[in-house]
């Protein structure tokens, strides 16, 4: 089996990982925590591409932009 490199995130940081594991065809969705925006795709995915021996995520790991103002 083709996998990808673990994808990690700061523990207790704005943004989230969930459903995450590392075998080709595994996904990894992300959040943010309230008040933060997300910079990038919210789902990446662990593909093998030909004859590689390691497989690559889909998307880069996304962010989180800083705390969003709410009208008040």
């Amino acid at each position: 089996m083709i996998y990808c490199s673990s994808l990690t995130v700061q523990s207790g940081g704005p943004l989230r990982m969930r459903s995450c594991g590392n075998h080709n065809g595994a996904e990894c969705h992300f959040s943010c925590a309230i008040g933060y925006r997300l910079n990038g795709s919210s789902v990446t995915r662990c593909i093998a591409d030909g004859n590689r021996v390691s497989g690559s995520w889909s998307n880069p790991l996304p962010s989180c932009e800083g705390k969003v103002k709410f009208p008040q």
